[in-house]
């Protein structure tokens, strides 16, 4: 038998199409880290600055992107 909380190990991320995140689009990532481990947490969106709610970092998409392809996202 396996635990699904320790099932998923990695980063999660979930996309919005607003130009300024708030609580209410954070809600999706909140509840996949009460059920599962994850080591990053991030939202991209339009938003224009970077910032961190909590343990969910919101990145502009742009920036995402330069991150994951500089392998910071999947480390």
């Amino acid at each position: 038998m396996y635990d699904r909380k320790q099932l998923f190990r990695g980063s999660c991320c979930g996309i919005k199409a607003t130009n300024h995140a708030n609580l209410l689009h954070l809600k999706g990532l909140k509840s996949f880290a009460e059920e599962y481990r994850v080591k990053k947490l991030i939202l991209v969106s339009n938003d224009p600055m970077p910032r961190k709610v909590g343990d969910i970092m919101i990145l502009p998409w742009k920036e995402f992107l330069d991150r994951l392809w500089g392998g910071d996202i999947l480390s």
